[in-house]
Order: C-alpha cells, then structure tokens, then sequence
C-alpha cells in the first residue's frame, strides 16, 4: 500500500492549467477573484462536487498569504495540487498569458481588478514599490544620516545632501520618474 505521502497530489504552479479551466473556475467582479460554480467533472464523485459548491460557489477565491498580504488559492486539476496568487490567475484569464511577474498599478495588493493589473519584470515590478518599512527617512530614495542630514541617493550615484527629507525625496522623484516612466512609484503606501 502507497504511503500518505504518496497519495497526496504534488502541488505545481497554477500555470499548468489550462485558461479554459481557469474560466471555470473563477471569475472576477470588479477588484476580487470570485469561484463559480464549478463543473462535475473536476470533481472525482457527486458528494464532493455537491459540497464543495455549496461551501465555495459565489464566495472569493483566496487567502491571505503570510509573507505578503497578498491572496493565495489552490485548487486541484488532473490530480495535481495547483497553487497561485490570485492576481496572477486573473491577469492570466485577462490576457491569456503568464507573465514573468504582475505588478499592481495602484500599488494595492487586494486590488485585482484587471485594469489594474500589468505584465512587468522583476525590476520593473520593484520600481513600483511602496516605502520600506524600515527606511528611518519616511520617503523612498531617502536616507537618513547619523549626522541628522538626509542623502539622496539614486542608482547607487550620491546627488546631494539636504536638511530637510522633502528636498531629498523631491530629487530622488524626479531621476525616478525618468529613468522609470510608467513604473516609477513616489513610495506611497496603500491603507
């Protein structure tokens, strides 16, 4: 007889389904992934399709993950245990496609409308970040110095030393814009 551990699906990236089964699966109102009521046929018997529509259908699809905030969902396609964040199935059923990241336009991590949602490398998805929360200056591109000065500090070049952080960070917004465009972000944090 097989082990537990080898009874229990292996779980892979949600990538491996196909979009038409996501459309089944899922839909999107407004800025939250949703379940529909899903098929029979993804379901090895009546019992378990009756109840996990019952429990599921029409609620949304997710949850929390620890690390990030971000919503994480898993849901079995032919006997794999598939794991994703929502963000990504709904750009995916949006466009079609798997992009290498998806960056979120607004900056906020519940907001998976697809209007708001773009295809994006790493670097260009980090450019797009809020203030660290550790940054003791209050303001991306801004650092703190133990002499009570604040430094910008932009593409590891120095650009000048300030007495006031808004100064420093106005700076750090203008190479920023620049040199980022449509993925430069002042550091604003979503609530």
């Amino acid at each position: 007889m097989p082990s537990e551990e080898a009874c229990r699906p292996s779980t892979r990236s949600m990538t491996n389904a196909p979009f038409s089964y996501l459309e089944e699966c899922f839909e999107v109102r407004g800025k939250v992934l949703f379940w529909r009521e899903r098929p029979l046929g993804h379901f090895s018997n009546y019992q378990t399709w009756a109840a996990w529509n019952a429990k599921h259908r029409d609620k949304p699809a997710g949850r929390p993950n620890e690390g990030n905030g971000r919503l994480i969902v898993g849901l079995t396609w032919n006997g794999l245990r598939l794991v994703g964040f929502a963000h990504r199935i709904v750009f995916a059923m949006a466009a079609n496609e798997w992009p290498a990241e998806v960056d979120h336009i607004d900056g906020d991590h519940l907001n998976n409308s697809p209007d708001n949602l773009r295809a994006a490398c790493r670097s260009q998805n980090t450019r797009n970040a809020a203030t660290r929360k550790d940054n003791r200056s209050g303001f991306k591109g801004v650092s703190l110095r133990p002499d009570g000065r604040y430094h910008t500090i932009f593409r590891k070049k120095y650009y000048g030393s300030f007495t006031d952080p808004t100064s420093a960070h106005a700076v750090y917004c203008k190479l920023a814009s620049a040199e980022y465009g449509e993925f430069f972000c002042d550091g604003r944090r979503v609530k």
